[in-house]
């Protein structure tokens, strides 16, 4: 399943339970070019922290 960069952590949630890797892929909201993954424990981790499921996706994707 895929998500848009520009969603939010919520939508990733779902886009991973729909799923059948345990993964969303996240994308260009415009050209639906590849950005990066995220997974349950991404999401886990932001939770913990200072993220909130409303906060966006971008945040989950690491740029090193």
């Amino acid at each position: 399943m895929k998500v848009p960069s520009n969603g939010i952590i919520r939508e990733a949630a779902k886009a991973i339970a729909e799923g059948l890797l345990g993964t969303a892929f996240v994308v260009d909201p415009n050209t639906d070019r590849f950005i990066g993954v995220v997974t349950d424990g991404d999401i886990r981790r932001a939770l913990m922290h200072e993220y909130s499921s409303d906060s966006p996706v971008s945040v989950l994707i690491s740029e090193d």
